[in-house]
């Protein structure tokens, strides 16, 4: 969500108004205003500040000053740079209608989620099979520092990281194969006979990947 219409904030005097409020905005709210974010019973965020919040936490997800992408899962961060997310940058911005604990740890999910999603994207968008790891690293995506590049590139070449990414597909392929065939081994049509052939072709493809030697990718 880019905007919401209308997001309930809170000065330093306790008044509730009215305000709209991009994403792009929050960080520039002044020091006596806060976006107020209703949770329900289930300590779920709710209402229109509920995606301004989120869209927030993707922005800071996606920062590597604050998030490395370098370290090769979330809980290999430091806790401490979370907590001083939420401390100095999260809690200024917004007045949560629960208690703190319960917003931290919302907060704390969202951007673990979004940090994940922001580095298969970074992936997705960089890999290449006819490029070698070298001609990768020097490709340096805006905004991302070299060291980190360097070191995030090197995990997606590491053996163990292509096994789980190859078994990963290989569990959804098997199970989409098992539930469109019918008991005698016929695929239930045409289409899924086809889209199991890529499945088969894809993860044969993936395997030979990992079996190969590490020539093209030092």
């Amino acid at each position: 969500m880019d905007s919401a219409d209308l997001i309930s904030y809170t000065d330093s005097k306790e008044n509730i108004k009215k305000l709209k409020v991009k994403v792009n905005e929050v960080l520039y709210l002044t020091c006596e205003e806060r976006i107020v974010v209703d949770f329900d019973y289930l300590d779920e965020p709710f209402g229109d500040a509920r995606g301004l919040l989120s869209g927030f936490c993707g922005i800071l997800a996606c920062d590597c000053a604050l998030f490395p992408i370098h370290c090769e899962k979330w809980s290999s961060l430091p806790i401490s740079y979370f907590n001083c997310v939420f401390d100095q940058i999260i809690k200024p911005k917004f007045f949560f209608k629960t208690t703190e604990s319960v917003a931290r740890q919302h907060v704390y999910k969202s951007i673990r989620k979004k940090w994940a999603a922001n580095r298969l994207n970074l992936w997705s968008a960089s890999e290449d099979p006819l490029k070698s790891r070298a001609e990768i690293i020097d490709n340096v995506p805006d905004g991302i520092p070299p060291d980190q590049w360097i070191s995030f590139v090197d995990y997606q070449y590491k053996d163990s990281t292509k096994m789980a990414q190859a078994g990963q597909m290989t569990g959804r392929a098997q199970i989409y194969i098992a539930t469109h065939k019918n008991e005698d081994g016929v695929y239930v049509n045409e289409e899924a006979k086809e889209i199991c052939v890529s499945f088969c072709e894809f993860i044969a493809y993936l395997k030979k990947q990992i079996m190969r030697t590490n020539e093209y990718a030092r």
